[in-house]
């Protein structure tokens, strides 16, 4: 790191990142700048929709400007370099007044996946649009590796100066006992970890004939870390897989999701490996490399079908979503993946730039994933309606739990998720045609699956009893199944998990805390004593509890809760689990 700062002067790094990059400099500078006023109050005047589009215009230009920089210097055409420059900023300022003038209050997420996919591909576009005319990919290889290095040297070093004077900043409170206020930190992190690096990024990039560097090769130490760190790792990774293969052959059973976890990580670590060995191969790599390197992309090509098949599972029985589609989609690229890498490894740089064309033209254009999915999920729910509902649109809460209660469980579950998915995740209108608007799809599906976490029995006495079962507590320790004694006249059973609730002093001199549940299908308060409460937060097995209700003859039994309550900083936070028993 000495060798890195002596090389360049720091002034002299500054001056050659505005003399080289002057327009990413503003960009920059500009962006930090917004930033550092939005942290001492100029949020306040600026709406969201305000800052979301200023501070994407200015991201997404700094990218936009960098890479065009890079590839003009490839350009003899003055004229040429003017017309592509132009036209790209034109299209980007045009996108942001896009996103500024939708009426939506949240982008949608087409609109979402699109932009993911242009910024993906402009990023991406950075290392390799000025090496399009080489013959070979060692230019790319060794200008992303420098790039890399010098992006990770700087962000440290920014890193540990915003820490240093963080703490300086916070000693003047603790020394002086002076009132910082806490836009300082905001401040020196943005400068630090942003602006700074920055432009030391940008001084340091190669130029010239150090940015066609073709003699680079694989360090010793690289290979040896690859060698005898990752490809272990890598090993573990195809053993296990093979073992979970052998297993669910044997009991004939499909694969489950996390499937799809482990397969994108090892190719993940299949495209590092190969992209770190590339110089070493093309010189005349060891025979274990050499091996490696061609059939390692083999080897994962029968967990790739185990990635399909595992897919093929979740779409069949959930429908398909824009992250399954994304998933499937993903999932078809490694093949294509490991059948170039086993045919030729000549070059390197197919692999992003395929990776950003097929994610653009799953995104961008009018016929895309997303809006596959919300046509599929609209059609099957409206389906579902039109062949089992007779009750007139759209549904209350009530009135659409019993109708869903009167489906087949798996049907009904799928279709409350469908119609959540449409209206939380892709906020589509449509859902209005079919329910009111203030349902709480994920007490529905409590509601649905309850019969999964108690069972009713008739004790001895002729009492009905609820045994309660499959018990998940996550604010406290595991507790045990128990038995709930439920008399006649009660009509119904609620299942609560991580329940937020609104919690306020009550009773003389705050002795009682009341707890307020509001939803779809719960509207009441629960009492419970202050001292209680602090006494059940310390023990280290919850024991299930009957708390007092505000309508009575209804009983709540609270089987966990998480408790959060700080006067200094003026924020309350309670969640609770439990059953809620209805006359």
């Amino acid at each position: 790191m000495r060798r890195f700062f002596t090389r360049q002067p720091l002034m002299k790094t500054f001056r050659h990142s505005l003399q080289r990059f002057p327009a990413v400099t503003a960009f920059v500078t500009t962006l930090a700048a917004l930033l550092v006023c939005l942290c001492w109050g100029l949020d306040d005047r600026l709406t969201e929709r305000q800052i979301f589009v200023s501070t994407y215009y200015l991201s997404v230009g700094s990218v936009l400007t960098l890479t065009l920089r890079l590839w003009g210097e490839e350009v003899k055409s003055r004229r040429r370099r003017l017309i592509v420059n132009a036209l790209c900023h034109v299209a980007l300022l045009a996108d942001a007044v896009y996103l500024y003038l939708l009426s939506a209050d949240t982008l949608p997420l087409e609109a979402r996946q699109s932009h993911a996919a242009l910024v993906t591909a402009l990023c991406l576009s950075v290392p390799i649009l000025s090496f399009l005319r080489d013959e070979d990919d060692s230019a790319t290889w060794h200008f992303t590796l420098q790039s890399l290095r010098n992006l990770i040297i700087n962000g440290a070093v920014g890193g540990l100066l915003c820490g240093g004077l963080c703490l300086l900043t916070a000693s003047l409170s603790g020394l002086f006992g002076w009132d910082i206020n806490p836009g300082w930190y905001s401040t020196w992190a943005i400068v630090c970890c942003l602006w700074l690096p920055a432009l030391l990024f940008l001084g340091r990039i190669p130029e010239g004939d150090g940015k066609h560097v073709r003699t680079s090769r694989t360090s010793a130490f690289v290979q040896k870390v690859i060698r005898y760190l990752f490809l272990p790792l890598i090993g573990c990774y195809l053993l296990v897989l093979y073992a979970y293969l052998a297993k669910i052959l044997a009991q004939w059973e499909l694969p489950d999701g996390w499937v799809s976890r482990l397969v994108t990580a090892l190719m993940g670590g299949c495209i590092a490996v190969e992209f770190c060995l590339y110089p070493l191969l093309r010189q005349g790599a060891p025979q274990f490399e050499r091996r490696v390197a061609r059939w390692l992309p083999v080897a994962i090509l029968p967990l790739l079908v185990l990635m399909t098949v595992g897919i093929a599972r979740r779409i069949g029985d959930y429908g398909y979503t824009p992250s399954r589609l994304y998933l499937l989609t993903l999932n078809l690229w490694f093949y294509f993946v490991c059948g170039g890498l086993f045919l030729s490894r000549k070059r390197i740089r197919w692999i992003p730039v395929s990776f950003a064309a097929i994610f653009l033209l799953t995104s961008v254009l009018p016929w895309n994933l997303t809006s596959f999915s919300r046509r599929y999920l609209l059609r099957s729910v409206d389906e579902v309606f039109h062949t089992s509902c007779k009750k007139p649109l759209p549904l209350s809460d009530e009135d659409y739990l019993d109708w869903l209660k009167t489906l087949p469980r798996q049907e009904a579950l799928n279709t409350n998720d469908r119609l959540r998915y449409l209206a939380e995740e892709m906020d589509e209108p449509a859902v209005a045609r079919y329910i009111s608007p203030d349902i709480y799809f994920w007490g529905i599906r409590n509601a649905i699956s309850e019969p999964e976490k108690y069972t009713y029995t008739k004790g001895k006495d002729g009492r009905i009893q609820v045994v309660v079962k499959d018990i998940r507590n996550y604010s406290t320790s595991s507790i045990r199944p128990f038995t709930l004694p439920l008399e006649e006249g009660y009509k119904a059973i609620r299942l609560y998990e991580n329940q937020e609730c609104d919690i306020r002093p009550s009773g003389k001199d705050g002795e009682w805390w009341a707890i307020t549940c509001r939803d779809s299908l719960m509207d009441d308060t629960l009492y419970v004593r202050s001292d209680s409460l602090r006494q059940w937060g310390f023990g280290e097995e919850f024991t299930p509890r009957e708390l007092s209700t505000r309508r009575k003859g209804n009983r709540f039994v609270m089987t966990g809760f998480n408790f959060y309550d700080n006067p200094s900083d003026n924020f309350r936070h309670f969640a609770l689990w439990g059953y809620y028993l209805m006359k």
